[in-house]
């Protein structure tokens, strides 16, 4: 470091994690004056964090130009620092959350819980409400995820319960509990005056299904009968719908672009569609409500699996 540089001895001393704030925000956002915003501070502030924080480390990290000052690049050292430094100042940024979210003092404030639509649509509502009576100030938060990293984030304590259909409970790591919460009831959803419509239920087959266009629900199609069925082109689908609601897929079957197979309680009060109940096309499938195993569960989650399930 140049004799030259003036720098305040111990200036940032026992901070540094506030000088590698600076450097990641600065290469993050590509320059001083963006880091200085984001971080509600002056530029000269931003540059003396890196300065320290090259000295402190005794190399640089980033490469200036002296026609431009705006402009640097990383060097080597600053590339490999930056790969560091990165994800453990995302985790120290994240640290107060997780702590509110596991700290026995405070985490009854809180529930999380992943699922998909028809989780959020038809499952859990009614239980939420009772929840939320029993549970002034009681926060709720939704978030839709694919199953495998709900499951994830349930085994790492970021959620509190993730709630899903499956059919096969050894695909449950057994870090986790389950619990049943509901049945899933299958149905074809077709337009009026369909000709399967004047079929019976219990007769009709994947192979007469297969003689109209399927509109495909992506992550929505939960049993590996219906997926094995797509894959082998028995069903045959030129629409696939990865995400939407109840009303979105409603208005396709009834402008006639073809049939398809969703959740029994999706469709009720529906008087502009046909609903048949084809659960001999599919095994059992039930809603489980999968917990971390072995941790002492919130009393809220408990409450509401059990509001759930007197629901079924």
């Amino acid at each position: 470091m140049s004799q030259n540089l003036k720098l305040p001895q111990f200036y940032y001393k026992n901070n540094l994690l506030q000088q590698i704030r600076g450097f990641c925000n600065t290469v993050a956002y590509g320059s001083l004056s963006k880091a200085a915003i984001v971080m509600n501070l002056s530029q000269s502030s931003i540059s003396l964090q890196i300065k320290t924080l090259e000295r402190d480390l005794e190399t640089k990290l980033l490469k200036r130009y002296k026609k431009n000052a705006k402009k640097f690049e990383l060097t080597d050292d600053g590339k490999m620092f930056y790969e560091m430094a990165y994800p453990i100042l995302s985790g120290a940024d994240c640290l107060r959350d997780q702590f509110l979210l596991r700290s026995t003092n405070h985490n009854n404030g809180f529930l999380k819980i992943a699922g998909h639509h028809s989780v959020f649509s038809t499952i859990i509502p009614k239980s939420i409400q009772k929840i939320k009576n029993e549970n002034q100030g009681l926060k709720i938060y939704l978030s839709y995820l694919i199953r495998q990293e709900a499951l994830d984030q349930v085994e790492k304590n970021e959620i509190d319960m993730a709630i899903y259909p499956i059919e096969d409970l050894e695909r449950i790591p057994q870090t986790l509990e389950y619990q049943k919460v509901a049945d899933y009831k299958p149905a074809l959803i077709l337009p009026l005056n369909h000709p399967l419509a004047k079929i019976d239920d219990k007769k009709i087959t994947f192979e007469e299904i297969g003689q109209y266009n399927y509109i495909h629900t992506g992550s929505y199609a939960i049993s590996d009968v219906m997926k094995y069925n797509i894959a082998s082109k028995v069903l045959k689908s030129d629409i696939d719908l990865n995400y939407g609601s109840w009303d979105i897929m409603k208005s396709l079957v009834v402008a006639g672009l073809g049939v398809t197979i969703l959740h029994e309680d999706y469709c009720k009060g529906s008087k502009d569609v046909v609903i048949k109940r084809v659960g001999h096309l599919s095994p059992k499938i039930a809603y489980y409500a999968i917990t971390k195993k072995g941790s002492k569960p919130k009393k809220t989650v408990g409450d509401l699996i059990n509001f759930m399930s007197s629901e079924k």
